[in-house]
């Protein structure tokens, strides 16, 4: 890996051999840290934009530009409609991340590149998961009302990192030929830190990743999912029976607290929308309504959000912003599951299969958390949804260039953006 990163770094030259390290340091840093991640987001801005102002003045434009420009407006249309206008155009600064698409979709050059940032992205959530392991087994307090989230400053955002991170390296072991093999030794890392991190949301979301991810490798290996699933079981209850049982049997219990708050929130949730629908009550405005359309027997007076993406989105920007994010989402699908037909290597399955697999459990566990919410989450889905677009433009450039495609090392397909 060391060696593919020091080639993607000798391959440049001034401005943008540096804006390649900046973002490298960006990519590594969310695991850690939202400051560090916003500055090094920065900088790789101001770099980017001095890099096309000097080299190229194009704007890069593919497919997932209009939906995320559409879906930016809504948000603004929203908060010039809020309750308190001012506040959520302050909250609306978060606009700001989609930036992420267009600084990716022109960095990465090829398949070194594409390899070196999902290496980066696993290696941080490693030390990120080994923290959080460490926490867990040497907290002074119950884990389950102290629960673990490693370098960030909560479970949610910890556990929804590890998700996206393990998905992504289920697919690198189940598709990629070429991978390095510490992958094999960060798989059982990164699961068991998702596993005491006693989030459900994201166990789904992985349990369904995981689902998609398989049976696109090979269909009659889903069998053998229900038998992992209770070996993780039996094997929780024999070494974790006070937190990890726990928690896995409180899926299915309607009466648990958080899941009971869940289905009141839900109900409160469509009583907003259904008062508000076309721009919502404004970003972060929840805090403020949410005790207006409670439930009679609420267990919570007050919810900063719904704990659903579907529904804080609708209730706080209005449908018109949930449209605009549910197409940017099947707009990446549908150009994923297109480039899944008609990829001819098994570098490009990897990738394409992976981020297949992040979406599905993204959008999976964002029925029962509001993560894209998390600056953090946000900020890896878009690099992530990105990485197909720029591969397939280098694929374009290379088939006119042939020394460039004989460096990536197979033939080029067309490709759809």
């Amino acid at each position: 890996m060391f060696r593919v990163l020091k080639g993607t770094v000798v391959s440049r030259a001034g401005i943008e051999r540096i804006l390649w390290i900046v973002l490298l340091c960006f990519v590594f840093s969310i695991s850690f840290s939202i400051a560090a991640s916003h500055v090094f987001l920065t900088a790789s801005t101001i770099l980017y934009v001095f890099w096309k102002l000097r080299h190229d003045r194009v704007f890069p434009w593919f497919g997932l530009m209009l939906p995320a420009i559409a879906y930016s407006y809504c948000i603004l249309l929203s908060s010039c409609f809020s309750i308190h206008p001012s506040i959520s155009l302050i909250d609306a600064k978060n606009l700001a991340l989609f930036i992420i698409l267009p600084i990716v979709y022109d960095t990465i050059d090829d398949l070194e590149d594409v390899q070196v940032i999902y290496g980066v992205l696993i290696f941080a959530g490693v030390i990120s998961a080994g923290y959080g392991l460490f926490q867990f087994f040497h907290s002074d307090s119950h884990v389950a009302f102290n629960r673990i989230k490693g370098f960030m400053g909560h479970w949610m955002t910890f556990s929804g990192l590890l998700m996206v991170l393990n998905v992504l390296l289920l697919s690198q072991l189940l598709f990629s030929p070429r991978h390095p093999r510490w992958f094999y030794l960060a798989f059982p890392v990164l699961s068991l830190g998702l596993l005491l991190s006693l989030t459900r949301n994201a166990w789904i979301g992985f349990l369904a990743a995981s689902f998609v991810l398989i049976a696109m490798r090979r269909v009659r290996w889903v069998f053998a999912i229900p038998a992992v699933i209770l070996l993780v079981f039996l094997a929780s209850v024999i070494l974790f029976p006070a937190f990890v049982a726990n928690r896995l049997t409180s899926v299915f219990n309607p009466n648990e607290t958080s899941n009971r708050d869940r289905i009141q929130m839900a109900r409160s949730g469509w009583k907003i929308i259904k008062d508000n629908p076309l721009t919502g009550v404004g970003g972060e405005m929840i805090r403020y309504v949410y005790p207006q359309y409670r439930e009679p027997d609420s267990l919570f007076r007050n919810n900063q959000h719904l704990h659903n993406n579907v529904l804080q989105l609708a209730a706080e920007n209005g449908i018109l912003a949930l449209a605009a994010w549910l197409w940017l989402l099947i707009k990446a699908l549908t150009d994923l599951i297109h480039w899944k037909r008609h990829s001819m290597n098994h570098e490009e399955k990897f990738m394409i299969h992976g981020t297949i697999g992040v979406i599905v459990a993204i959008f999976v566990a964002g029925m029962f958390e509001y993560n894209f919410g998390d600056s953090e989450i946000k900020m890896l889905f878009l690099i992530l949804i990105t990485i197909p677009y720029a591969w397939h433009k280098s694929i374009s450039v290379a088939k006119k260039d042939p020394e460039k495609e004989v460096r990536m090392g197979f033939v080029a397909v067309e490709s759809s953006t």
